[in-house]
């Protein structure tokens, strides 16, 4: 039974997306996005995550100005963070590649603010004519001495409007 429905799943998810007609934004055009990323699970020692919610407006037909707001866990403490950058369009067949960076505030539990530039790669890749889900990579890059560079991986779904 679990083999028939990973199957099907897996069959509806390929004739989805193989005959999904890819979205192109355009001046005036926005998109909203709601992803995670960063999922740590270190079994015995911690887990960490992030959520994420931003939304842009295209400036041009494949630049949008974007504004991104955060919520992380790790090890007890709350993250919260805001930003805001560009995010360029390099369209493909069926998905549009993409390049952003975001320079935002993050504050981690009771410690002050940390200025953080962030940038991603990923793609959009279109499920239907308005929705993608967006696989990305993240390098996290803080303006404090002693704060690590970080490298994260996570997912996405956007709605183009």
């Amino acid at each position: 039974m679990k083999k028939f429905l990973f199957i099907t799943i897996v069959v509806i998810f390929t004739t989805t997306v193989a005959f999904a007609q890819r979205y192109s934004p355009h001046r005036g055009d926005f998109f909203l996005n709601a992803g995670v990323s960063n999922i740590n699970v270190r079994f015995a020692e911690s887990f960490a995550f992030n959520l994420n919610v931003s939304g842009g407006y295209f400036l041009f037909n494949k630049l949008a100005l974007i504004t991104q707001m955060g919520f992380g866990y790790q090890e007890d403490t709350n993250t919260f963070g805001i930003g805001a950058g560009l995010r360029f369009y390099i369209p493909k067949e069926r998905t549009d590649l993409f390049v952003n960076g975001i320079l935002g505030l993050t504050k981690m539990g009771d410690a002050s603010a940390v200025t953080l530039l962030t940038l991603e790669t990923g793609y959009s890749l279109f499920l239907n004519e308005r929705i993608a889900f967006e696989p990305l990579a993240s390098l996290i890059i803080p303006f404090s001495s002693g704060a690590d560079v970080q490298f994260t991986i996570g997912a996405a779904f956007s709605i183009f409007f």
